[in-house]
């Protein structure tokens, strides 16, 4: 099981400073994408200073990107009543969908001042922030936060993989204090209940994608624009999954039901970048035809 018990979400205090472990890992992993996008650009014989460029002001937009996507879909139930609490995005309440989003929009107005073509900065920042994603996804579980719902074994499954009290071996505890209703209750959830680590199966997943995109990116010329599209379709699809089992989901009620935002978002994303990927491998195999025959 992944009982670590005494989580500190805390990892230093020195005098007022206070550095907590989900900051360290969101830290880390910007810069270890860093490190990869300015490898890559330099390997494609870019500038690698640009990357710098797309950290800063792309994270800058990504972060205001994020607050909005959950203060809009929130925006009834929280901040309706206290508007100004928008403003506090430490308190909680950040969506990556919106933060990808208002990425590209930054990434293109980068790509228009250094006279780059919008898809090939999405190509050269992709892998890397596949990596900061596969990294900063374990703040989660420093903040026992984006964790699903409980990980009940079907009762057909091998002893091996269960534990005494029929949940998954790797379930996760969680604290009373950090869980979301209904699983607060504690006579229906009692403290022995395991959940599913979802934050662990998205940074699995995204680590698997990112090495058929690092083999991509460095071992092939593909047209530009199919790797951000190979990280899209990657996230997107591992996302649409895991999502159905997170217990924390934004939900947009509809007449017959909610909608899980972000796993539709997901399915989106991840269905426009099929699409536009097979269109990128199309045109490309057909120009390289025309050249051959020219």
């Amino acid at each position: 099981m992944l009982d670590l018990p005494d989580v500190n979400p805390v990892a230093f205090e020195l005098g007022p400073l206070t550095l907590h472990w989900y900051s360290l890992m969101l830290l880390t992993g910007a810069g270890a994408g860093l490190f990869l996008a300015r490898t890559l650009a330099a390997y494609r014989g870019f500038d690698p200073d640009i990357l710098v460029d797309v950290l800063l002001w792309g994270g800058a937009a990504a972060l205001i990107g994020a607050r909005a996507w959950y203060v809009a879909f929130k925006w009834q139930d929280i901040y309706r009543h206290a508007p100004w609490e928008a403003l506090y995005p430490w308190r909680g309440g950040l969506a990556i969908h919106g933060g990808v989003l208002a990425g590209v929009v930054a990434c293109a107005f980068i790509a228009r001042r250094r006279n780059l073509g919008l898809a090939t900065l999405l190509d050269l920042a992709s892998p890397g922030l596949l990596l900061g994603q596969v990294i900063g996804r374990w703040g989660n579980w420093f903040n026992q936060e984006a964790y699903g719902v409980p990980a009940l074994a079907p009762a057909s499954w091998p002893d091996f993989l269960k534990d005494p009290t029929g949940h998954l071996a790797w379930g996760l505890p969680i604290e009373a204090v950090r869980r979301v209703t209904p699983y607060d209750d504690l006579i229906v959830w009692p403290l022995s209940t395991r959940f599913h680590p979802t934050f662990l199966y998205e940074s699995l997943w995204d680590l698997a994608g990112l090495l058929g995109v690092l083999h991509v990116a460095f071992r092939h010329r593909p047209p530009a624009g199919a790797v951000a599209c190979l990280y899209l379709l990657t996230w997107g699809s591992g996302r649409a999954w895991i999502e159905g089992l997170r217990a924390d989901a934004l939900l947009l009620p509809l007449p017959g039901g909610s909608l899980r935002i972000a796993q539709a978002a997901s399915i989106l994303m991840a269905g426009a970048a099929t699409l536009v990927l097979a269109w990128l491998l199309r045109r490309n195999t057909r120009v390289s035809s025309v050249e051959e025959h020219s």
